[in-house]
């Protein structure tokens, strides 16, 4: 008799025991709190889309992006003043990832600090070097080559530089970290032009 009296308590103990784990595994499955277990992987995927965007690579950057956003720009003529223009802007590209990420929701939120071309101060110079050129009375060939040197010539030129921090948010999809489209990578794409 007092043998089962053992075997019972050690089972009532054990599934005491199991109850409380079960109770600690759900009060903070509840309580909002995210374990990541690769931390290092996030500022490594935040570097991955910024690498993308800098080299052109818009496949590489629409396979990190969650769902199937178009974000192949379109075409511009190289040698116009909008190719010249987005090509130096790609090229001018730099970044820092902030050292640690933030969580909100499901979701992980990178800071990355970006320092590039300063796409409005270039067309404002562009801008001042038609006015001062007179170039209204030109026809469309010759205002499209006036614009295309006056895109070199400022590009050549001391180049205005932008600073801007924008904040990447991130998903774990697919057993890796997938890009959430939002707003930043909005501005981000459009050379700081979209506010």
């Amino acid at each position: 008799m007092t043998q089962a009296k053992k075997h019972t308590l050690l089972w009532l103990a054990a599934g005491l025991l199991c109850s409380l784990l079960a109770l600690l595994v759900v009060w903070t499955g509840l309580s909002g709190k995210v374990w990541i277990t690769d931390p290092e992987g996030i500022p490594e995927a935040a570097d991955a889309v910024m690498n993308s965007i800098r080299t052109g690579e818009w496949a590489g950057l629409t396979d990190m992006v969650l769902g199937s956003p178009a974000l192949t720009p379109p075409a511009a003529d190289a040698d116009s003043a909008e190719g010249r223009i987005w090509e130096a802007y790609r090229k001018s590209l730099q970044w820092t990832c902030a050292e640690s990420f933030g969580v909100q929701d499901s979701s992980i939120t990178q800071k990355v600090s970006v320092t590039c071309l300063d796409i409005p101060g270039v067309t404002d110079a562009i801008s001042k070097i038609l006015s001062d050129s007179g170039s209204a009375g030109f026809d469309t060939a010759s205002q499209i080559e006036l614009l295309r040197r006056a895109a070199t010539q400022v590009l050549e030129s001391q180049v205005p530089v932008l600073r801007r921090e924008i904040t990447l948010t991130f998903q774990r999809e697919q057993g890796r970290w997938m890009l959430v489209p939002n707003h930043a990578l909005l501005t981000l794409l459009s050379g700081f032009t979209v506010r």
